[in-house]
Order: structure tokens, then C-alpha cells, then sequence
């Protein structure tokens, strides 16, 4: 898994040390639970490539790389992305996933026979809260929401 560290905007400490309305916005980490690959463009409807890594785009091409259908997130995110969006969130206290455009660059457009810009895939995100979050840290003051995830 990986951690990314983030400085949330929307969650806020008061830090009595900096003056009356200073804030301090505490480091919360966010660990990448699953990055999996949508496939568009290899079977006849959208699946994404059960890995535990980015898959190896040569051994996509065979008949034994395990596969599962889309989530109803990323089926709709799809039809997002193919109106145009280049991502797509849905965000709980500790949970995000995401879904994010694959388009074809230059390089793309002699094998898949697209147009540069024509989505190819996407790339499905879930990352999850490091400590989580419980609903008593909020209660007890300790976090104060600007806005809702």
C-alpha cells in the first residue's frame, strides 16, 4: 500500500499558540487500498483487470487475465468520462474512490485507432483514511468540518 500524505483544506485544528481565528490543518494520510485498470477497448463490454499491480499491458492481451465487472461507481463515472469529465470522486470520512480518464495521446493513435483525445480506459482508484477517522473525534472537538466529504 501506499501513503500519500495530505493537508486537508477542509478539516481544521484551532491552535490556540498562532492568535484568536488561527487554524492549523493537521497531515492526514491516505493509503492507496486498490489501483486496478478499466479495460474498454479488449472485450466486449467494460471489465477491470484484477491485479495487484498495474497490469503488464502485453499479458493483457490473453485470455487468462482475471477480470471482474464495474462497480456501479464506475459505471457510472464511465458514462462521466465519456461525456467529457476527466475524473470522478465519491468521498466518505475514510473513504475515496476515484475513477480517471485514460485518453489517447499521439502515441496511441496508430495501434488503437483512435482519435487523440477518444478515451481508452480508465484507472480506478480506492484510498482509504490512515488512522480513520471516528465520529467521536469530531464530537470531542478535536476536528472541526468546513465541508462535507
Amino acid at each position: 500500500m501506499l501513503t500519500i500524505p495530505v493537508r486537508k483544506h477542509e478539516l481544521e485544528q484551532p491552535n490556540e499558540n498562532l492568535g484568536h481565528n488561527a487554524v492549523e490543518s493537521p497531515v492526514v494520510n491516505w493509503k492507496t487500498n486498490r489501483l486496478q485498470l478499466v479495460s474498454l477497448l479488449m472485450h466486449d463490454a467494460p471489465v477491470v483487470y484484477e491485479t495487484d499491480r498495474l497490469p503488464d499491458m502485453e499479458k493483457l492481451s490473453s485470455e487468462t487475465a482475471e477480470t471482474r465487472p464495474l462497480s456501479s461507481f464506475e459505471r457510472d463515472g464511465l458514462t462521466a468520462l465519456r461525456s467529457g469529465k476527466q475524473s470522478q470522486i465519491q468521498a466518505t470520512r475514510n473513504r475515496i474512490v476515484m475513477l480517471g480518464a485514460i485518453r489517447a495521446g499521439h502515441s496511441c493513435l496508430e495501434c488503437h485507432n483512435v482519435k487523440q483525445g477518444d478515451l481508452l480506459g480508465a484507472f480506478s482508484y480506492e484510498l482509504l483514511r490512515s488512522p480513520i477517522l471516528t465520529p467521536s473525534d469530531n464530537r470531542n472537538g478535536l476536528i472541526k468540518r468546513k465541508q462535507a466529504l
